[in-house]
């Protein structure tokens, strides 16, 4: 789990690029702030999605914001995406509210060029883990 006020970048960074994780083909990424900053998880989107190549399987309880999907559209052997989101956890785009098919279509468009688009789940609560 990650916290804005505690892990720096560099510290992310050096632990994405363990040995013990070339081979990782799940990924989990959370945290539990609800005021954090577009400044803090664009490098952190940008760190895991450019050192972890081998994995299939990301689950995101973080925030998101649609400019991200560049990101991940770099992992070639993404097969599903899981993006948890919580009520106004969307970076810049105010209540997320009727969000899903915006998220939805810059996704799409994100993995326009693979062969097989990987499967992703938007869902609105925690402990409710339908797709909306």
């Amino acid at each position: 789990m990650l916290d804005d006020q505690y892990v720096p970048i560099q510290t992310i960074i050096g632990m994405l690029r363990a040995d013990c994780l070339r081979n990782l083909m799940k990924f989990q990424l959370e945290s539990d702030r609800h005021h954090v900053t577009e400044q803090y998880w664009s490098p952190v989107f940008n760190a895991f999605t450019s050192i972890l190549s081998s994995v299939e399987e990301v689950w995101l309880n973080t925030p998101f914001h649609p400019e991200w999907c560049k990101y991940l559209a770099r992992m070639s052997n993404l097969k599903i995406l899981d993006f948890q989101r919580f009520r106004n956890r969307l970076v810049g785009l105010g209540s997320t509210k009727d969000r899903k098919p915006q998220i939805d279509k810059e996704l799409d468009a994100a993995f326009a060029t693979f062969i097989k688009k990987p499967r992703f789940a938007i869902h609105s609560d925690y402990r409710n883990r339908g797709v909306m």
